[in-house]
């Protein structure tokens, strides 16, 4: 997870930190979550897998996700994916569509 984090920093110029030492709480699984914050958006990068499983069963090739919390145009939301896009490292970056989970998976991520 520190890796990824770094990378994106490195990449889109962002600071993500940890956000919390306990992270997304799953019933008994832990997964980490880091943070960064700008003046259009609140961006949480989140561990899907973790030592103690999976956060959102549905996604299971999914290893992070980027929810995005704000107001971005298009056009910086499809810069933000090319900019992702180009790490060598990331091997997809892709939008979910959220109406495919369920209502307890998405409490889970908002």
């Amino acid at each position: 997870m520190h890796k990824i984090s770094w990378l994106l920093n490195q990449q889109l110029d962002f600071n993500f930190h940890r956000f919390d030492e306990h992270g997304e709480s799953n019933l008994d699984k832990e997964f980490s979550v880091y943070q960064y914050e700008d003046d259009t958006a609140i961006y949480n990068l989140i561990e899907n897998k973790s030592k103690d499983g999976l956060l959102l069963k549905k996604l299971n090739t999914i290893d992070y996700l980027l929810k995005i919390e704000g107001e971005l145009t298009k056009l910086d939301f499809e810069q933000l994916q090319k900019k992702i896009r180009q790490i060598p490292e990331v091997y997809a970056c892709l939008n979910i569509d959220i109406s495919v989970l369920k209502k307890k998976e998405l409490d889970l991520l908002f």
